[in-house]
């Protein structure tokens, strides 16, 4: 072999290493795991699971599931549960091991003396009270959202959300919605909806009362508490105190258990339950319905971020008697139905100071979970790469029976979100209305006209009073979702009608419809343009950020000009030029569709 045939075979050698360096480097193992208690063998619940090095990681489902991505077989794994001895083990130990069993620890309850009047436990929960109010941290996290809900043993609802969550010391602030799915099942030909639990949850300020829920202890000061609540020492180890506490008389106040660290007084768990409240945040969807005999249990579960106190997860389970009536004109009678309500489910705090990329879009923020999701489409990125937690066996199967018998919502692209009535009469009104229309090329807006509507039209006297370009509005939006999976931001775009802020106060002449549908398809031409150039390369957030921001200035600047030159239709000159445009770059005669359905 030559001089110069070594050399080239030594660069091929460093090339063939490096892509199997590469290769090796990028590669993960999935390892599917199931946590349970060493002793009994039964399942841990929302067990925390972490790459040690990294401390990124999920927790356990209700069966103590977690399916859990590894980049290297030499990675450790940190499992740790209150009450538990923390486990740390090599990821290649697990590889061929699918259940990990955690040791409990050893509680001494000799360890403390109590007095006959429990001063010592005031005075620890007294404490904790105010190192929750000194917590002063504020953080933003992700947040998975799972509720499920049966009726009469039979599954309802099956909801999925992620959030970014804003944190101020152990309470949640404010959520902001990212993506959503449901299953959906009909209950007496009806559909049941869990609108703003995810928000009512994730409300309960466990130092203040909000009105909403029953009392707490950690709301009250030492007098207040030791007037109302009786505290009792459950146990006591290493590191912390269980404390009981339930109501002294018959009153709205939460009982259950506090896990109270003993060098800090900071909170590591609270669980509170009681039986059929009439204090509590549910509200029915129809007037004349009512909603009673409702039991609430809540478990808040904390964990140390940047050396504070923040929430880990909260559990949630709650049952009521919904009573439905309903006035049908068919029947003299009221149709009055009583259905059981079971609903349970987990809100989990992760991936701290690293949140969602907000959606670019503008909408009412106060919107409930359903509405959300019937206008923020399917993203598999999130879907596929997410922290939610993994399905159960019993939740695999009530999806099989949900998809056979009732609606899936967001688990695809473009699905249709279901229609439910607000009566049972000649009513057309819906729950969902539709707010925003996604551009289809096989689909065309149309203008509602209901009376005293933002469409609804004017007298003639009134319009000839006013500038014409101030009688009408075409708003139409940019959705933009952006997604970081790993160090890139993938991106998706949909062109969206937004009927919210949209009016159009002037009679329909021929052109009308044309005039609406080439604006709304001018629009998705420059959001094809925008996407094209997102696609083009990988970008930064900042620069996605001014990409999204031009696009929108070009739809401002372009929609001044076409108003000016079509005249609300009018002026079939310029409506011609720009519909020969939207067919050029999409294919679509609006003017000869329009005339085709005028000639029908």
């Amino acid at each position: 072999m030559s001089i110069v045939d070594f050399i080239r075979f030594q660069k091929k050698l460093f090339l063939y290493c490096l892509v199997f360096f590469s290769a090796s480097l990028y590669s993960q193992t999935i390892l599917n795991l199931q946590v349970k208690d060493s002793i009994t063998g039964e399942p841990l619940s929302y067990c925390n699971v972490l790459e040690y090095r990294t401390k990124m990681g999920g927790i356990t489902n209700e069966e103590g599931q977690i399916r859990f991505k590894v980049d290297s077989v030499s990675d450790v794994l940190m499992f740790s549960y209150l009450g538990y001895e923390n486990l740390k083990i090599s990821a290649s130990r697990l590889i061929d091991k699918s259940t990990v069993y955690l040791i409990p620890k050893s509680f001494n309850i000799q360890e403390v003396t109590v007095t006959p009047d429990n001063n010592f436990l005031y005075e620890v929960v007294t404490k904790c009270r105010k190192q929750i109010q000194n917590n002063k941290s504020e953080h933003v996290s992700k947040v998975f959202y799972q509720v499920e809900t049966e009726s009469k043993d039979e599954p309802i609802e099956l909801l999925e959300c992620y959030y970014n969550g804003v944190h101020q010391g152990q309470t949640i602030s404010e959520i902001k919605y990212k993506a959503g799915r449901v299953a959906l099942a009909t209950m007496d030909g009806n559909y049941f909806l869990t609108r703003s639990s995810s928000f009512s949850m994730a409300q309960i300020d466990i130092i203040k009362n909000n009105k909403l829920f029953p009392l707490l202890p950690l709301q009250l000061r030492k007098k207040e508490l030791q007037k109302l609540f009786e505290l009792q020492l459950i146990s006591s180890d290493t590191d912390s105190y269980t404390i009981k506490f339930y109501p002294k008389v018959k009153s709205d106040c939460f009982s259950g258990e506090m896990w109270i660290n003993k060098r800090t007084s900071s909170l590591q768990k609270i669980t509170f339950q009681i039986e059929e409240t009439n204090q509590h945040p549910f509200i029915p969807l129809f007037s004349g319905d009512s909603i009673g005999k409702i039991s609430i249990f809540i478990s808040n579960v904390y964990k140390v971020v940047n050396q504070k106190t923040a929430l880990d997860y909260i559990h949630f389970d709650y049952k009521f008697v919904y009573k439905s009536v309903r006035d049908t004109p068919q029947i003299a009678e009221r149709r009055i139905i009583h259905r059981p309500i079971h609903s349970k489910g987990v809100l989990y705090f992760y991936d701290y100071n690293l949140p969602f990329i907000p959606n670019f879009f503008d909408y009412n923020k106060d919107l409930d979970d359903y509405r959300l999701l019937s206008f923020i489409p399917y993203n598999e990125h999130i879907w596929e790469n997410e922290k939610g937690l993994v399905l159960t066996e019993q939740q695999k199967q009530n999806i099989g029976i949900l998809s056979k018998q009732g609606q899936m919502i967001n688990y695809r692209d473009f699905n249709e979100m279901p229609r439910f009535n607000i009566d049972e009469g000649e009513s057309k009104n819906h729950f969902f209305h539709d707010f925003f229309v996604f551009w289809q090329d096989n689909k065309r807006v149309v203008l509602s006209r209901e009376k005293g509507g933002l469409n609804e039209v004017y007298p003639i006297k009134i319009i000839n009073q006013r500038i014409p370009r101030d009688l009408y509005q075409l708003k139409v939006q940019i959705l933009l979702d952006a997604y970081k999976v790993d160090s890139t931001i993938q991106t998706k775009s949909y062109t969206v009608f937004d009927f919210v802020n949209t009016f159009y106060h002037l009679p329909e002449n021929e052109y009308t419809r044309a005039f609406i549908n080439i604006y709304f398809d001018v629009c998705e031409i420059e959001r094809r343009k925008m996407q094209a150039n997102l696609d083009s390369k990988l970008y930064s957030r900042p620069e996605i950020e001014s990409i999204y921001k031009t696009a929108l200035k070009n739809i401002e600047l372009i929609g001044e000009q076409y108003f000016k030159e079509v005249s609300a239709g009018k002026d079939l000159e310029g409506l011609t030029k720009w519909n020969l445009y939207v067919q050029k770059e999409l294919g679509i005669d609006n003017i000869q569709l329009e005339k085709n359905s005028l000639e029908k």
